[in-house]
């Protein structure tokens, strides 16, 4: 089964259950949910309107095919109401058109379903974004500590996020607050979901880092290197993937574009904006 390791260089490790970091994953995506609001055929569209298609990502191209058939669905509507209104005002009978539904559901779910999973690519004023990074960056303003920490976790457990040892008790903070608030859960079926392992490491001590892997994403260290040699590279090359006061909401993931920013009137601006402060902070 799959799980979140929690580990440090005297040996000490805990695991977070795979159940309670997709968990992590649906915490995470809340805010960002709220904002596209796929319940409205208007919001469906805006947010197709942002869509690329990747070339080999046969996923979006059968999205677009879908969105297509929507857009027609839609448009023979309109054209069809617009008759019957126009027969109306001319006194003639007219029934009002039925409208195809069928297209529109298959498309909102279709999208839905992908922001769910890996996501889909976005293109505004010239600059590529990926929604899930938009999610994870709309956790990060928007939601408590507990639901930014989720976003981190979520998002950069496959890359080894770790926590320096005068930020353990800080972290271990926030997870108890997390718990305490039933923002994550401790169990799951009677079974533990390792919360209370992960919180007893943390607390146990605080002069040595933790550093997290996800199963199939490789372990910490890796390579035959010791922790020093490891933890040294992976401070230079991997300075975001710290989690800390200074980090948890200003690091984002890639440019900090947020959900909110897109469905902005300044959209562009913002977007400009946030890629501009990426790249000089690269």
């Amino acid at each position: 089964m799959s799980q979140l390791s929690w580990d440090s260089p005297s040996g000490a490790t805990a695991a977070l259950s795979g159940a309670e970091f997709a968990w992590l994953g649906e915490v995470a995506a809340g805010p960002a949910g709220n904002v596209w609001n796929l319940r409205t055929q208007d919001q469906v569209f805006a947010l197709m309107e942002m869509t690329t298609v990747p070339a080999g990502s046969n996923g979006m191209y059968a999205l677009h095919d879908i969105w297509r058939d929507a857009q027609a669905a839609d448009h023979t509507y309109r054209a069809r109401y617009q008759a019957h209104e126009e027969a109306q005002r001319a006194g003639t009978p007219s029934t009002e058109p039925d409208f195809d539904a069928d297209p529109i559901t298959s498309l909102t779910e279709r999208l839905a379903a992908m922001l769910r999973l890996d996501g889909v690519p976005l293109r505004v004023d010239g600059v590529d974004l990926s929604s899930r990074d938009v999610a994870l960056n709309t956790a990060l303003v928007a939601g408590s500590d507990q639901v930014a920490l989720a976003a981190k976790l979520y998002g950069w457990a496959t890359r080894h996020c770790w926590v320096e040892w005068m930020d353990r008790s800080w972290l271990a903070g926030i997870i108890r607050t997390g718990l305490h608030t039933g923002i994550y859960r401790s169990t799951l079926n009677g079974n533990s979901l390792g919360w209370d392992l992960v919180l007893q490491m943390l607390e146990a001590r605080s002069d040595e880092p933790v550093v997290l892997s996800y199963s199939g994403h490789g372990t910490f260290p890796d390579g035959g290197l010791d922790w020093d040699t490891a933890m040294r590279a992976h401070r230079t090359q991997h300075p975001w993937a710290r989690l800390a006061p200074d980090t948890l909401r200003r690091v984002g993931f890639g440019p900090l574009v947020t959900a909110y920013d897109l469905a902005a009137p300044d959209r562009d601006a913002r977007v400009r904006s946030a890629y501009a402060g990426c790249a000089e902070g690269s």
